[in-house]
C-alpha cells in the first residue's frame, strides 16, 4: 500500500525501522565487520551507501518539491517561535495561533522570496512533532520528551538480546519517532496510543524495569473508582457528542441560509466549544453573514486567540468595515495578506475598502500588484478578481 500513497515520510520510517530489525535479528553488525575487513571493500561499500543516499534522497525531495518546500518554510517558522518563547512556550494547543503570528511577522518584516511565498499554508501541523512540542512546551518540553524516548531507547538497545519482542518493539518506536519527523502522528490519536503502547512493552520487559506493588486494600479502592468513574466519563462523552452533533446541525442550517435558527444552536452550545478556535470561527462568521457585526467581532476577536486563518481575519475585517472602521479593517485585511501572501482575496478586500473610504490613489496602485500576483491555482473567482482590478484601475 505504501508506494501508492507518495508519503515519502512513511517511506523513510519503515525503511529505518525494518533495518533496525533486520540488523538485531540477523547479527548483520559481524557480517559487516567481516565484510570489511577489505579496506577496498570497506571503501567501496561507503561509497556506494554515501552514493544511494544522497540519490535516494534528492529523488525523494523532487518528488513532490513544492510539499518539501513547504514544509522547510514551517520548520524555518516554527524554530524563529521557540526562539520568541524558549522555555515554557506558547501554551497547550496553541501551535496554530502562535505559528500563524509568527508566519505573519516573518513576511511582514523581510523580503521574502515569492517562492516561499507560494508555498506559505495555515500551519495546522507542524510535520515535526518535536518542533511542535518546542512550540507549545518549550525546550523544557523538548528536554522532558526527549529524556523519556532516549531511557526507552537505552532499554531497548540494552536488552535486545534478550527478547525478540524488545526488537519488534523498538524498530516500531523507530519508526513512529522517524515518521514524527516530517508528519503529525501525535496529533492522531490511534498514532499516539501506539507510541504509549510500545513504551510499555518496553517498560515491561525490561528486567530492569520498576515494579510498583500495590496491596490488596488499594487494589479494591482503585477498583472501585474506576467502576464510579467509567458513567460518569461516559456521560461526559455522550454530552461531547450530542454538542458535536448540534454544532452539525447548525452549520447545516447556515448553508440553507436559516442564520437565525443556526444562531440560536450556536449560541447555546458556545459555552462548552469556546475552546475550539475552528468552532468560534465558524461561528463568527455566520453571525457576520446575519449582519450582528459588534456581535461578530466579539467572537471573532476570540478566535484569534486560538487559531490563525486568513479567512477569520477577512470576516473580521468585513465586520469592521460594514460599521466603517476602516483602519482596523485594513489591519485586519494586511495581516490575512501577510498570513499567506499567495492569497488573492485579502489584497482585494483592501482595494475595495481604500475605494469605499475614498482613498482611490492608493486603491489603483494595490490594484495593479494584485494584476501582478503569480497564480498558483486558476479558477473564477481569481478571474473576476482579476477584472474588478481592471475596473478600479481605469476610474
Amino acid at each position: 500500500v505504501l508506494p501508492s500513497t507518495l508519503s515519502r515520510a512513511s517511506w523513510v520510517a519503515v525503511i529505518i525501522g525494518s533495518l533496525f530489525v533486520i540488523v538485531h535479528s540477523y547479527n548483520i553488525r559481524k557480517w559487516y565487520s567481516d565484510l570489511t575487513r577489505n579496506k577496498l571493500l570497506k571503501g567501496a561499500l561507503l561509497v556506494a551507501s554515501v552514493t544511494i543516499f544522497v540519490t535516494t534522497t534528492f529523488g525523494i525531495y523532487n518528488l513532490k518539491k513544492d510539499s518539501a518546500d513547504g514544509r522547510l518554510l514551517m520548520w524555518k517558522i516554527s524554530a524563529q517561535q521557540i526562539a520568541n518563547n524558549p522555555l515554557l512556550g506558547s501554551g497547550i494547543n496553541k501551535f496554530t495561533h502562535a505559528f500563524g503570528n509568527q508566519q505573519a511577522q516573518y513576511f511582514h518584516s523581510h523580503e521574502f522570496d515569492e517562492k516561499e511565498a507560494l508555498v506559505a499554508g495555515k500551519g495546522e501541523y507542524a510535520f515535526n512533532e518535536f518542533l511542535k512540542i518546542g512550540v507549545e512546551h518549550g525546550l523544557i518540553g523538548i528536554v522532558f520528551f526527549l529524556t523519556i524516548i532516549i531511557c526507552a531507547l537505552q532499554v531497548s538497545f540494552a536488552n535486545y538480546s534478550n527478547s525478540k519482542m524488545i526488537v519488534a518493539t523498538s524498530g516500531s518506536l523507530i519508526s513512529l519517532l522517524v515518521f514524527s519527523l516530517f508528519s503529525y502522528p501525535f496529533s492522531m490519536t490511534p498514532l499516539l496510543l501506539n507510541l504509549f503502547f510500545f513504551l510499555c512493552i518496553i517498560s515491561a520487559l525490561s528486567p530492569n524495569n520498576f515494579n510498583v506493588r500495590i496491596g490488596r486494600g488499594s487494589r479494591i479502592i482503585l477498583f472501585i473508582l474506576i467502576f464510579l468513574g467509567c458513567p460518569f466519563i461516559l456521560k461526559m462523552q455522550l454530552n461531547k457528542y450530542q454538542i458535536m452533533q448540534e454544532w452539525k446541525v447548525a452549520s447545516l442550517l447556515s448553508s440553507n441560509s436559516s442564520y437565525k435558527e443556526a444562531i440560536e444552536i450556536m449560541n447555546k452550545i458556545e459555552p462548552e466549544l469556546c475552546y475550539r478556535g475552528d468552532f468560534m470561527l465558524d461561528y463568527g462568521q455566520i453571525l457576520a453573514i446575519n449582519e450582528n457585526y459588534v456581535r461578530a467581532i466579539r467572537v471573532l476577536k476570540q478566535a484569534s486567540n486560538l487559531t490563525s486563518d486568513p479567512y477569520l481575519f477577512n470576516s473580521l475585517g468585513q465586520c469592521y468595515q460594514a460599521l466603517k472602521m476602516y483602519e482596523e479593517a485594513e489591519l485586519c485585511y494586511l495581516h490575512a495578506y501577510y498570513l499567506i501572501p499567495h492569497k488573492f482575496y485579502p489584497r482585494y478586500l483592501l482595494v475595495k475598502l481604500y475605494e469605499e473610504r475614498g482613498d482611490l490613489a492608493s486603491a489603483k496602485i494595490l490594484a495593479m500588484k494584485v494584476k501582478k500576483m503569480y497564480i498558483k491555482v486558476k479558477s473564477k473567482a481569481i478571474d473576476e478578481i482579476l477584472k474588478e482590478m481592471d475596473r478600479v484601475i481605469n476610474l
